[in-house]
Order: structure tokens, then sequence, then C-alpha cells
């Protein structure tokens, strides 16, 4: 009879001892209008893409009966980028909280460049847990990308954007 309790309290333990992880969907592909004109510049030279162009989702937030607080950081790695490119990203709105949570997202609502060092970019924060399954899902991000101009080399220039996730 006592190994059946501490077996039901070991995995009591086990499924409220989760990891935190990130998930992130979305990919674009601005493409530039071609110059008509000659002697002219690339117009706008800023791109902006749809306000939800990446959803983010953080999961396996919290433990039973206490606060937690996350840091969402974000970088690049450059596959082939000019220097003159910049390419910023804002968070354009607060995600869905799991049901019977507290999770609130905030700061990362004013555009932020995006550079290959991982900088923090907005926190999640749970007041109010429950027994896991605690996430905040479809956290939308619109990036700009600037420094668009004839100068530039005629090619094709990408990057990979990294979001990572560190409890506070």
């Amino acid at each position: 009879m006592i190994k059946t309790g501490l077996l039901g309290v070991l995995l009591t333990i086990s499924l409220l001892a989760e990891g935190q992880a990130i998930s992130v969907s979305g990919n674009w592909l601005p493409s530039i209008t071609a110059i008509s004109t000659t002697g002219s510049d690339y117009s706008p030279s800023t791109l902006t893409s749809a306000a939800n162009q990446t959803l983010i989702t953080a999961s396996g937030l919290g433990s039973l009966l206490v606060a937690k607080n996350y840091r969402i950081s974000v970088s690049k790695t450059n596959t082939d980028w000019h220097n003159n490119l910049v390419l910023t990203a804002r968070r354009t709105g607060a995600g869905t909280p799991s049901i019977l949570s507290a999770v609130s997202a905030s700061g990362g609502t004013t555009a932020q460049t995006i550079t290959n060092i991982s900088t923090a970019f907005f926190t999640i924060n749970v007041s109010f847990l429950s027994l896991g399954g605690i996430s905040l899902s479809n956290i939308p991000i619109e990036y700009s990308l600037s420094g668009i101009s004839v100068i530039l080399p005629v090619k094709t220039y990408s990057t990979t954007i990294t979001y990572t996730i560190v409890e506070l």
C-alpha cells in the first residue's frame, strides 16, 4: 500500500515538471518591384510583412503555484546578406493564453533591429498556474526590411531568424 501511494506522488510530480518550449511558424519572402524609370531608386525602400507573418507559441510554462517569467530573445544567422540591409521585428498582438491560466506577453511592440547577437525581444509573464499545459500561442510578429537600394548587388539575400526562450 505504501509503494502505490509513493508511485502516485512520483507520477504527479513528473506531470508537473515540464520544460518550456518554443515553436515558430511562418516564412517571409518579400519581392521588390522592378524600377521602370532610369535614375530612380526602389520605392518604397522599406518593405513590411503582414502583421502576423510569424506566429510564436511558448509552451510548458510554469509549475504548480509558482509565478514565472520567461524572456524571448531573437537573433539572425546570415546565409547571404548585405550589411546595408536592416531587418526589424515587432510583436503585434497578445497571443492566446491556455485555458485556466493568466499568462501574457509584455514588451516587443516597437520595432527592434535583429542582429547576429541574441537580444531580448519580449517577456512572457505567468501569474496564475494550473496543473500543467500552460502556454501562450499564436503571438504575432511583423517584420520590416530597410536599406533596399539600387547600390546593392542584384541577387537573392537570405537570413534565418532564431527565437529562444529562457526562464528568468
